[in-house]
């Protein structure tokens, strides 16, 4: 970058240019691309028979049709989806709580790579949004539809924000080198506290 040859180019890929020196920006010709279209990624997964609930989960786990395709055919992503439901909606019911919940069927996600936590974490967030919009009566671009139709959201706005907030906090420290068994165990009971 400092001296380069005539007619000698480089390409840098980012998907966070604030991630970059402002030393390497100023020697850069910045082309921004848009993301391909979460409802253009929603349509072609229903057009390939996938139900509308999992087309919906998936294209906003993703940006790229390859890898949309290639999540739907993944059991531990499905896995992911059930659990993040499971949990979510433990927080609307006085019979389940979430630590429980998250031991019996959310141990298999201790042993995966970090970007099925990724997954998870962002579907958390997901589905508290999704509460909040329903509360609100912001019903049309609700993700997980169908679950929010089904069941009952009990839990007032300002609960439901607190529950945000602090899955938010747990997947700020997700790229440091935690222990995510402590981590999550830590989440799930400030949350039960709300």
């Amino acid at each position: 970058l400092e001296e380069a040859n005539e007619n000698c180019y480089g390409i840098l890929l980012t998907e966070n240019i604030s991630r970059v020196l402002p030393t390497i920006r100023s020697r850069c010709q910045i082309v921004s691309f848009k993301p391909m279209s979460r409802k253009v990624i929603f349509k072609q997964l229903v057009e390939k028979d996938i139900s509308k609930e999992i087309a919906s989960v998936i294209s906003i786990l993703t940006k790229d049709m390859d890898e949309a395709m290639a999540l739907v055919e993944d059991k531990t992503v499905i896995k992911v989806i059930e659990l993040a439901k499971e949990i979510a909606m433990s927080l609307e019911s006085d019979n389940k709580n979430p630590i429980v919940v998250f031991g019996e069927k959310g141990k298999f996600i201790l042993g995966e790579p970090k970007v099925y936590h990724h997954y998870f974490l962002d579907l958390l967030i997901t589905l508290q949004n999704d509460k909040i919009k329903y509360i609100l009566g912001k019903k049309d671009d609700i993700v997980f539809k169908e679950l929010m139709e089904e069941k009952e959201i009990l839990l007032s706005q300002t609960i439901q924000i607190n529950i945000l907030e602090k899955i938010m906090a747990t997947k700020s420290i997700l790229n440091y080198n935690i222990n995510l068994d402590l981590a999550y165990m830590k989440m799930l009971i400030e949350i039960a506290r709300c």
